[in-house]
């Protein structure tokens, strides 16, 4: 059974292992329940285990020699069994084509305690945009 402490680092070498085009790691932190679900910064809602890891390989397919040039935990919560991780990204990599890219996400993962240990049920990311302000009345 796995600590809060260690998923957390776990979660982090994944991330790493992703943006590399190597999604392995990275499901190996997910439930294998058919309850979970990505809203992924690449569109889309994916449901069940089978599907989500099948995007999974997908998205890290999207990435070449990448690496975090930041990753900035906003907020995390561990109860007894279920918690979250908020952050923020910024991923440089090569895309699909081999052409070089900066990504910053804002993301969210949902985690629950199985079994085996914490396991995400829920990621949700998306581009970071500048804050719109409001228009006056």
């Amino acid at each position: 059974m796995s600590t809060w402490d260690q998923f957390h680092a776990d979660l982090r070498a994944a991330l790493e292992a992703f943006v590399t085009g190597d999604a392995e790691p990275y499901k190996q932190c997910w439930t294998t329940s058919a309850e979970c679900t990505v809203f992924g910064a690449f569109g889309g809602v994916i449901k069940g285990a089978v599907e989500v890891r099948a995007r999974l390989d997908w998205a890290a397919s999207q990435y070449q020699d990448g690496h975090y040039t930041s990753y900035e935990v906003l907020a995390e919560h561990a109860g007894e069994d279920a918690g979250c991780i908020v952050g923020l990204e910024h991923i440089e990599s090569r895309d699909a084509l081999g052409q070089p890219i900066t990504r910053e996400r804002r993301t969210t993962h949902v985690v629950r305690h199985e079994a085996e240990g914490w396991r995400i049920v829920h990621q949700h990311s998306d581009p970071l945009v500048s804050v719109t302000p409001l228009a006056p009345s």
